[in-house]
C-alpha cells in the first residue's frame, strides 16, 4: 500500500460529495467515495483505478457498513478522514427514538481517535 492519505466521502454521488471526490482525488489523496450506483463510481474510478475505490452502497440499507468495512479492510490500514455528504432521508412514527445512520456507525467505527489510528481497531 502506498503512503497517499485516505479519506470516506458519503454521498459522493452528486453534489458536494462529488465535488469533494474530485478535490481530495486531484489533490493526490486515495478516496473511498460512497456512491449509490455503478454509473455513479464513473470515470474517475477507471482513470486512477491504484488510488481511487467507489463503494457502491446505500446508506439506508443495513448492509452498508458491512461492506464500507470490507472495502476500506481492503485497500488501506488507517483513514486519515470521513466526510459525511449523504442525505438520508429516513421515515418514523411520531415520537419514536431515530436510530443511528449507517453513516454514523460508519464514521464512529473508523475514527474513535484522530489521524493515524488503525482501521482495525475499534
Amino acid at each position: 500500500m502506498d503512503e497517499a492519505r485516505s479519506v470516506l466521502i458519503t454521498g459522493a454521488g452528486r453534489g458536494l460529495g462529488r465535488a469533494l471526490w474530485g478535490v481530495y482525488g486531484d489533490a493526490g489523496w486515495r478516496t473511498f467515495p460512497v456512491v449509490r450506483t455503478e454509473r455513479a463510481a464513473g470515470e474517475r474510478r477507471r482513470a486512477e483505478p491504484n488510488r481511487c475505490h467507489p463503494i457502491i452502497a446505500d446508506l439506508a440499507d443495513d448492509g452498508a457498513v458491512a461492506r464500507i468495512e470490507a472495502v476500506l479492510s481492503k485497500h488501506c490500514e488507517t483513514l486519515d478522514a470521513a466526510i459525511n455528504c449523504a442525505r438520508i432521508a429516513a421515515t418514523r412514527a411520531r415520537g419514536s427514538t431515530p436510530t443511528a445512520s449507517a453513516s454514523t456507525k460508519a464514521a464512529v467505527r473508523s475514527r474513535r481517535s484522530s489521524r493515524g489510528a488503525s482501521w482495525n481497531s475499534r
